[in-house]
């Protein structure tokens, strides 16, 4: 059988704090009318013009660069219409040129209607990556990007 609790010790000494988070966030976007036309097998970057606020990423023409390596959530937002007809076309984010994360990509067939694609998704990645909002197809088409917020590509740093 126990007995009863003795007092509690003395409180040790406080640990060191620890190191502060490094913020990394901005994006792009366009509200500006385009037509990207994309030929049979070709891919398109979408043109984004216009900055949001960054901090520890670099915006460059329709792109963003990474300044700072760690873990990202990765968004982006489409708004357009085949103006050539029912078309597959693959939209999302490229990283260093290439569709190489599966989950900020879609495959599907634009129509005449305008259609809405939102995608996230949290990703590693490294200081130095270039993300690019692109466009590809395999048949080919044009595509109307409305009036207003049409497009946009943004990220922000969740941690290391």
């Amino acid at each position: 059988m126990a007995g009863p609790t003795g007092p509690a010790g003395i409180e040790g000494p406080t640990g060191p704090t620890g190191p502060e988070a490094i913020l990394a966030y901005g994006g792009l976007y366009n509200d500006a009318i385009q037509i990207i036309t994309i030929d049979p097998g070709d891919t398109e970057q979408v043109a984004l013009e216009e900055n949001m606020p960054t901090v520890n990423v670099t915006p460059g023409i329709s792109s963003l660069t990474i300044n700072v390596a760690g873990t990202y959530r990765v968004e982006f937002f489409l708004l357009m219409q085949s103006t050539t007809g029912n078309f597959g076309i693959t939209a999302g984010v490229q990283i260093n040129g290439v569709f190489s994360q599966p989950s900020l990509y879609i495959s599907t067939v634009l129509t005449a209607d305008f259609e809405i694609i939102t995608i996230s998704s949290i990703i590693i990645l490294a200081a130095g990556d270039v993300l690019t909002l692109a466009l590809s197809s395999v048949i080919g088409g044009s595509i109307l990007f409305g009036p207003d917020t049409n497009a946009n590509l943004s990220v922000i740093r969740l941690g290391s």
